[in-house]
């Protein structure tokens, strides 16, 4: 055989050898599990699901399809990525990509558009269609303004998680807020964050009304300016007594609200109309007392999801103290407080109280369902077939900045709408803070933020060290 022939068939048959390998690894690549096909190494951790998704998924006992909707050729590969993570995770979700060219009769089969991730249960029947533009958002100030197309965050696990957890869920949580008192809108984000958590919000006159709705899960009260009327308080007290939910924010008014102030303490809450500022040092933010970090008390339950180190934001909280004399079966469990510097000032007065202040409180109290069951108490939580036994439950924030809209977007990273999202679902069966915030997509870029010792060794010594040894260096190989 001729020697270049034989050395050329043997170069054949090991590139067929290597086509044949890449093809089987790439087989059984496609066999691995989405969340070990790659790493996150996303500056957000746009690729990792929290422990709120995991447990969900981990509860999960309904089966549930995710069509991803569009040319699979033009999909973005994060959503299909990320979409997999879940498949991974639970034996009851499964991912299907529906290519609607080829398919026309797909967006009439489903009951949706192109250019959706498609959340469907068999077993409720229900449904929910996410755009893609819903996971990766864009900077709509710069797409509109200079034209510009710039992704701004990633919403994929917010948006799939609390899909999942309605479609598969039978029911809701109505939340009724309260008008008619000058009350403050909520803001887009807490409104997102209510829906992501299966929390539907409608609007409440109880003076039109005449009565609280029977639906009525959680009653929300946000800074109203004006006071309730008598009747009002009354048909809130009444709802409180039969196991109601209220959550109230309110602040400093000019009249101070005495019937609002009156039903907070008949449940040991006692507000001050004015405001609270904390004079600790490393408390407040860019050297304003009024603006400062509150002190968590993580007995109460209210905290969960937060640690220490992850602070919240308050802007010009009024404050309260809890009643030394509570009756029996009334427990109260403050949540946010300020260190033992805290100031109360009386805008009138221009009095300064020191103190420390309770900045949001919890209190229960079991219902009392009969005349021999006066003497109930916290302790007797529990029912005979184990059901937890309906308690009255008056939530109350002093600080309605803490879910302010141009606070809650210039700091991001504090813990408000946590805090918020934990006190509204609290003693709540069917309600799961499902509230996950879109992780940014923008570039982020290390710098020095304020002048000092750190500046001047990245700024000055370091750089006069390089340059010295560099000139060390180039005068010895000069000599040689």
């Amino acid at each position: 055989m001729n020697k270049n022939l034989k050395k050329g068939g043997i170069v054949a048959i090991f590139t067929v050898i290597v086509i044949a390998a890449v093809i089987v690894v790439n087989l059984i690549a496609g066999t691995v599990p989405a969340k070990y096909r790659r790493l996150d190494l996303s500056t957000n951790q746009i690729f990792s699901l929290s422990g709120t998704t995991k447990d969900l998924l981990g509860g999960l006992t309904k089966d549930v399809n995710i069509y991803i909707v569009g040319d699979p050729d033009r999909v973005d590969e994060r959503i299909t990525h990320f979409a997999g993570l879940y498949a991974d995770l639970s034996d009851h979700v499964t991912v299907e990509v529906k290519d609607p060219v080829l398919h026309p009769d797909v967006l009439s089969t489903l009951n949706t558009e192109a250019n959706t991730v498609l959340v469907s249960c068999p077993d409720t029947g229900k449904t929910q269609s996410i755009p893609f533009t819903d996971i990766i958002q864009i900077d709509l100030m710069a797409y509109y303004q200079y034209q510009q197309y710039k992704e701004s965050s990633f919403d994929g696990e917010g948006q799939l998680t609390s899909a999942i957890s309605y479609v598969a869920n039978d029911t809701e949580t109505n939340v009724y807020q309260l008008s008619g008192h000058k009350e403050s809108t909520l803001p887009a984000m807490v409104t997102d964050a209510l829906k992501k958590s299966n929390m539907q919000v409608h609007d409440l006159n109880l003076l039109t009304e005449g009565a609280m709705p029977g639906d009525c899960e959680l009653l929300l009260i946000n800074n109203p300016q004006t006071d309730l009327a008598v009747d009002e308080k009354d048909m809130i007290s009444g709802y409180l007594e039969q196991g109601g939910h209220v959550l109230i924010l309110t602040g400093y008014t000019e009249s101070g609200n005495p019937n609002l102030s009156s039903l907070c303490a008949d449940y040991g809450l006692e507000l001050k109309n004015g405001y609270v500022a904390d004079t600790a040092p490393g408390q407040y933010y860019n050297n304003n007392p009024f603006l400062f970090f509150p002190e968590y008390e993580f007995s109460g339950g209210m905290l969960t999801g937060i640690t220490s180190k992850d602070p919240a934001l308050l802007l010009n909280p009024s404050g309260m103290t809890v009643s030394e004399n509570l009756r029996d079966g009334l427990t109260v469990a403050p949540f946010l407080t300020t260190t033992d510097s805290g100031i109360f000032v009386d805008p009138t007065t221009q009095e300064q109280t020191p103190g420390t202040y309770v900045l949001g409180a919890t209190a229960t109290e079991p219902v009392v369902t009969s005349e021999d069951s006066q003497a109930a108490t916290a302790s007797q939580a529990q029912s005979q077939d184990g059901e937890t036994e309906p308690e009255a439950t008056l939530t109350v924030i002093t600080a309605p900045s803490l879910i302010d809209g141009s606070l809650l977007q210039q700091f991001p990273s504090i813990t408000n709408l946590t805090i918020f999202m934990n006190a509204a679902s609290h003693n709540i069966s069917q309600a799961v803070n499902l509230s996950i915030p879109a992780k940014s997509l923008e570039v982020t870029y290390n710098m020095i933020t304020a002048g000092g010792l750190w500046s001047a060794l990245f700024i000055i010594v370091i750089p006069v060290i390089f340059l010295i040894a560099g000139f060390v260096i180039w005068m010895k190989r000069r000599k040689l």
